[in-house]
């Protein structure tokens, strides 16, 4: 596929970036020693996991790493955060967990720090992560933008911002609207 590209806004200088997809590339696996040593991840521990320079095929120069990252076998509730190395821990999860033993998957987009993330759980887990594509500079923005900006929740239903109260069975809501 042709890689799209996109603008990030670090700070106030802009700077361009383009989007280049790859096969999914298994870059950890906790279960079996890939990326990391065997065994889960210890409860509020973060995992540095080097992107550039790893099996992952992603090259010298990627500002950031699209990944499928799994959490499974979790010892109970937790959440998990991914985030550029030597940065400190965001105040926002890229996937939580409800309780012990749920697998549940998300995309997620890091910032690379040093060329590596740091994926911190509150709770002891297993991590598995795909490398799904990466951002690498570019001199157009042409093909689109991507802006990224420090994570904000726009809607809790339990308690806000937004709509409170449970959504119905099957029920939809338009965040444009709330």
């Amino acid at each position: 596929p042709t890689p799209v590209e996109t603008v990030v806004v670090e700070g106030a200088a802009a700077i361009t970036n383009r989007f280049v997809p790859v096969t999914p590339t298994r870059v950890l696996d906790t279960r079996v020693g890939v990326g990391a040593p065997v065994g889960p991840v210890a409860p509020g521990a973060s995992l540095l996991l080097r992107i550039v320079g790893s099996a992952a095929p992603v090259p010298a120069g990627a500002t950031a790493v699209v990944l499928n990252l799994t959490v499974t076998e979790p010892r109970g509730q937790t959440f998990v955060t991914v985030h550029p190395d030597g940065e400190p821990l965001p105040t926002a999860s890229s996937l939580n967990i409800d309780y012990a033993g749920q697998t549940v998957a998300n995309l997620v987009t890091a910032r690379l720090g040093g060329g590596a993330v740091r994926i911190y759980s509150q709770t002891a887990t297993h991590l598995v992560a795909d490398v799904a594509g990466y951002y690498v500079p570019s001199t157009s923005s042409a093909g689109g933008r991507f802006v990224p900006t420090t994570p904000t929740r726009l809607l809790d239903t339990r308690s806000g911002p937004g709509r409170t109260g449970a959504l119905g069975a099957g029920g939809s809501l338009d965040l444009r609207s709330e």
